[in-house]
């Protein structure tokens, strides 16, 4: 008896003290509502359109936007069924009713332009676009989109490309979310294979195990695009963000057994954010002003990040180059 209540009060400290290590490591998590110009600040008249709004970041996001006014909320889903759900629950909460559900495949290159031909008859101006959907599946499952690329890269950088630039002629910003793992991304303009297969891996190469090469390279994408757009269109603010490590649907193609999954607990408990305390960085990039920012640049907890942007910068050698092969493999010239 004794052992057991000595053991008890060990797990009850330890319980206490991953607490309190939570509580001072989310102090450096920005929130919109410890700054003072954006704690209140609307939306009104403002149409906002979230790609994956229907679950994690994306709805959270989208939800705040419905809190704070927006005239139009756009949720881009590839399910429908889960997009109305999504829908019908911000209403709910907010008492806002223009949420609309309009479905969007980004593993689908004639489905983007479907959706893009639908946003256009619809609305007339796109006041921020956040490309926030993505996907992160092992490489050893070999998955592709309906048009052939490896899946990580044609969804969250192929898709976004294309649906972005379709869109670019009424859009006023472009929020564009990335990753930290970027830093662990690689793109390969010699491998022309990257695209489809996912890139090689050469001999002794160092390769992220925590996660696959394939989403690693296509947060690396997200954020060089993010910097030839802003180039490209000096008129438009682009804003990339890194949301930290969040508990959101990303990895729900991942099988993990489950005594992995209690030796992470403690370090997720300490380190891991909810889905809505990582929405307040794409919050803070539709609501904060355009001056704010060094537009096309990484940002994180409000503020840019300076190892992912070094990263990229020495990568601007092939921006242009990253642009044109996404535009030819995505027929942008045709759309």
């Amino acid at each position: 008896m004794e052992i057991f209540t000595t053991a008890l009060s060990g797990v009850g400290i330890s319980v206490v003290g991953l607490c309190l290590l939570r509580s001072w490591r989310s102090r450096s998590w920005a929130s919109v509502s410890r700054v003072a110009h954006l704690a209140d600040k609307t939306l009104t008249g403002q149409v906002i359109l979230v790609t994956g709004g229907n679950t994690g970041l994306g709805y959270h996001a989208a939800e705040e936007f419905a809190r704070r006014g927006a005239e139009s909320i756009i949720l881009a889903c590839r399910n429908l069924s889960k997009g109305t759900e999504a829908a019908e629950k911000i209403k709910s909460l907010t008492g806002h009713q223009n949420v609309q559900v309009i479905q969007l495949d980004l593993a689908n290159l004639e489905n983007i332009r479907r959706f893009a031909t639908e946003i256009q008859e619809k609305f007339s101006k796109i006041d921020c676009l956040v490309c926030n959907a993505g996907v992160w599946l092992p490489m050893d499952q070999k998955s592709q989109t309906d048009d052939g690329f490896e899946m990580n890269v044609g969804v969250n950088h192929l898709g976004h490309f294309l649906l972005t630039n379709l869109l670019i002629g009424q859009v006023k910003r472009v929020v564009i979310v990335s990753s930290g793992l970027m830093m662990s991304g690689k793109v390969d303009m010699d491998d022309s294979q990257q695209f489809i297969d996912g890139r090689k891996i050469h001999d002794g190469e160092r390769v992220p195990k925590h996660a696959p090469i394939g989403y690693c390279d296509s947060k690396l994408m997200n954020a060089i695009f993010a910097r030839e757009l802003a180039d490209r269109h000096k008129d438009i603010p682009v804003i990339c963000i890194g949301p930290g490590w969040c508990k959101t649907e990303l990895a729900r193609n991942v099988y993990i057994a489950w005594w992995k999954k209690v030796l992470l607990a403690p370090i997720a408990l300490c380190f891991m954010r909810s889905s809505k305390e990582g929405a307040q960085n794409i919050i803070q990039a539709v609501l904060e002003d355009q001056e704010y920012f060094k537009s096309g640049h990484f940002y994180r907890d409000f503020q840019i990040a300076k190892k992912e942007n070094e990263k990229v910068d020495g990568l601007m050698d092939i921006s242009t180059q990253l642009w044109s092969l996404s535009a030819e493999v995505t027929r942008l010239d045709q759309s």
